[in-house]
């Protein structure tokens, strides 16, 4: 049984054939079975050593691979990564101003300490450019400044131009005071990083003030040194700030709320201001006894002047002359004002009573009449005619105000608007006020008050202010 091993798959069957074919031809039937089952049983061994080597042969070969793929690339293999979420963009940070406590309307009136400049913690700045203004008595000068917002910073504010005011300081305590009355005409605007407002503001050398008790009422400040601050609205509903090149969000206020960020008033640095003496003015000469009552009357009576009539203030007429203390009060206006064609804008006026004379009047405080005259003409009145059956007390000293809401339109009849309007040009205005005096007393020298004076016809006439600027654009 020394035959060569078949290196190819084994037959079973072929193999028993080929064994008992070799039996059969040399033994016995007895033999023959015995030698079969030997030859079976061999065929079985070698099949289970063939199988066996098969098998290892198998598992080998299965390395010899697995060996050949780690040679070629020696890293092993991972599954690929998933991919990354595409990142949530971080909404932008807010920048919040931290506002000071603002400068307040009541901070800029008479008698109060000298307001300070106000810094760019409020988003903006004001400035005038002048480094020292002088005006003559009795005149007016124009201080141009400007409103610098800051480089970073986006605002959102009332528009403040044309709204500007000043304060005069003396000692430092204000001794005259012009504020806008309100903001009704303002509108929003968007000022951008960096934006610079100009602004030109009218500086009157009138004395809104009486804090020394002067009794002569002069509508100029006394001639001398005092120092002059510009003050601006600033009333803000909404900015953002930037912080390292990044802009935040907008800040607004809360909705709903109806009230601004910020409103209060930006105040230049201070700047000299001088009121010189009329040119032709001459130095009043020293009285020989000063009165202890300053302003005080000789006697319980005193002389009226002429009084201005309806039609001296009708269209076509000569500009009227102010009235004066004679007639125990006067109009006051401060300054010069600006018109939009089409629109109206507020003249502030005040009745101011003479501190040392006290008077009964017919009541027309309800009335509001003006001129406007340009070239010495009366161009514009509304002055109208009529009448009241009511009266109204003035204490001495007393103040009311009574301001006029100026138009454009040409008003001619009747003190009624026409459907015209006066072209953009320079005129002035005047406001004018009915005057009937019933009674009246008067304050005399030793301080005490004469005997009251009563009448009808004690006099019937006009209050007429100084005229002052009008600007229709």
């Amino acid at each position: 049984m020394n035959r060569p091993t078949n290196p190819g798959p084994v037959d079973l069957d072929v193999v028993l054939r080929s064994v008992a074919d070799e039996v059969v031809l040399r033994t016995d039937d007895a033999t023959s079975a015995g030698l079969v089952r030997d030859g079976v049983r061999h065929v079985r061994r070698r099949r289970a050593v063939l199988v066996g080597a098969a098998a290892v042969l198998a598992v080998a070969a299965a390395g010899v691979g697995a060996n050949a793929l780690l040679a070629e690339d020696p890293r092993p293999v991972l599954p690929a990564p998933a991919p990354s979420p595409e990142p949530t963009p971080s909404p932008a940070p807010t920048y919040r101003a931290a506002f000071p406590s603002p400068v307040t309307t009541d901070a800029l009136r008479c008698g109060e300490p000298a307001p300070a400049a106000t810094g760019a913690a409020l988003l903006a700045t004001a400035s005038v450019d002048p480094a020292a203004v002088t005006v003559a008595s009795s005149d007016l000068v124009e201080v141009p400044g400007r409103v610098s917002v800051d480089a970073a910073a986006r605002v959102s504010a009332l528009d403040p131009t044309g709204l500007t005011g000043y304060v005069v300081v003396q000692d430092g305590l204000v001794v005259s005071s012009v504020t806008p009355p309100n903001l009704d005409g303002a509108t929003p605007v968007d000022l951008a990083e960096g934006d610079v407002l100009d602004l030109t503001t009218s500086v009157d050398s009138f004395a809104s003030c009486d804090l020394a008790g002067v009794t002569e009422h002069s509508p100029s400040l006394l001639p001398g040194d005092y120092e002059l601050a510009v003050v601006v609205p600033w009333v803000v509903s909404s900015y953002a700030l930037e912080r390292d090149g990044a802009w935040g969000e907008p800040v607004t206020a809360a909705t709903g709320s109806g009230e601004p960020l910020f409103d209060g008033w930006l105040v230049t640095p201070s700047v000299p201001f001088t009121v010189s003496a009329a040119p032709d003015a001459e130095p009043p000469a020293p009285p020989a006894t000063p009165d202890p009552v300053p302003g005080a009357f000789t006697g319980p009576t005193t002389t009226f002047p002429g009084a201005p009539s309806y039609e001296d203030l009708q269209c076509g007429m000569p500009a009227p002359s102010p009235t004066g203390d004679e007639l125990l009060a006067r109009l006051e206006t401060p300054g010069a004002l600006s018109v939009a064609s089409g629109t109206e804008a507020t003249l502030a006026a005040r009745l101011a009573g003479l501190p040392t004379a006290r008077t009964e009047t017919v009541d027309f405080r309800w009335l509001r009449a003006y001129v406007v005259a340009q070239d010495g003409v009366v161009v514009s009145s509304t002055v109208p005619a009529t009448d009241s059956e009511a009266y109204a007390v003035l204490e001495p000293g007393a103040i009311e105000q009574l301001d006029h809401a100026v138009t454009t339109a040409v008003t001619c009849e009747w003190g009624l608007p026409s459907d015209a309007s006066l072209p953009p040009g320079e005129y002035t205005v005047q406001v004018v006020h009915p005057w009937m005096i019933t009674r009246y007393s008067l304050q005399q020298v030793d301080g005490s008050w004469g005997a009251e004076t009563t009448g009808g016809g004690l006099y019937k006439g006009w209050l007429v202010s100084a005229p002052v600027r009008l600007t229709i654009t």
